[in-house]
């Protein structure tokens, strides 16, 4: 298991694609997931069979979310409100505190090259999936992952 470490204490950015909207972010993520579900392709026009998210503290999000469009949490199955550049529409963040967690998702394909990011930990929710996953050897998961993985982000969340 590669659980990721908070070492990167460089600065980087989290951009839609008209570069509109760009928010300010540091340190590393927690993990990186390769995510399978509904929530994911309808809050990325459903125009993607998967999502690489990047799994952070809260706090690594240095900009305020109050200026983004923000779809609410109900609109989702997993009850995570996703904000949105107002411009492009492109998703850039999920915020996971409605749900108990200290942690935002943020697309990778977001972040910026200085976000150093490690390769993806596991796939997650592959009972939603619309095409079978790669065989990378990665830890694969029908639902949320599941110990020591969920253990690491709820004790990197406290």
């Amino acid at each position: 298991m590669t659980i990721t470490t908070n070492s990167n204490v460089q600065g980087w950015t989290i951009a839609c694609q008209c570069s509109e909207t760009v928010l300010k972010a540091h340190g590393a993520p927690i993990q990186i997931a390769i995510c399978h579900c509904n929530d994911c392709r309808m809050a990325q026009g459903g125009n993607a069979a998967t999502q690489n998210l990047a799994l952070m503290r809260r706090d690594q999000v240095e900009s305020s979310l109050d200026n983004l469009k923000v779809v609410a949490a109900e609109e989702y199955i997993d009850k995570v409100p996703r904000y949105f550049c107002d411009a492009c529409g492109d998703c850039l963040v999920g915020d996971c505190t409605p749900i108990g967690l200290d942690m935002v998702i943020v697309p990778t394909s977001r972040m910026s090259d200085m976000a150093e990011l490690g390769d993806p930990d596991y796939h997650m929710h592959l009972e939603q999936g619309t095409t079978e996953p790669p065989a990378d050897g990665l830890p694969r998961f029908q639902g949320h992952p599941e110990d020591p993985y969920m253990a690491a982000v709820v004790e990197a969340c406290a």
